[in-house]
């Protein structure tokens, strides 16, 4: 029953995270537009960034860190 507890608490984590990446990527898809939808490696990009970004904190500074991140992004 222990096992099963952790598995469901590092799914529920990779479920947070895949969700704060979609996100991520859903925001800056939908507000730069046509002009990256060419680029492939921008999404890869990205996630590796937010990986980075969010590596050992909690889910509130991942998505404090996330929304510094789009803010310099979209205002450089």
């Amino acid at each position: 029953m222990l096992i099963d507890q952790q598995r469901f608490v590092e799914l529920c984590d990779q479920v947070r995270w895949l969700t704060l990446v979609a996100s991520v990527l859903i925001i800056t898809y939908s507000s730069v537009g046509a002009a990256i939808s060419g680029l492939s490696e921008l999404k890869t990009t990205l996630t590796r960034q937010i990986s980075v970004l969010t590596r050992n904190v909690s889910l509130e500074y991942a998505l404090l860190a996330t929304m510094l991140f789009l803010l310099l992004i979209f205002t450089a």
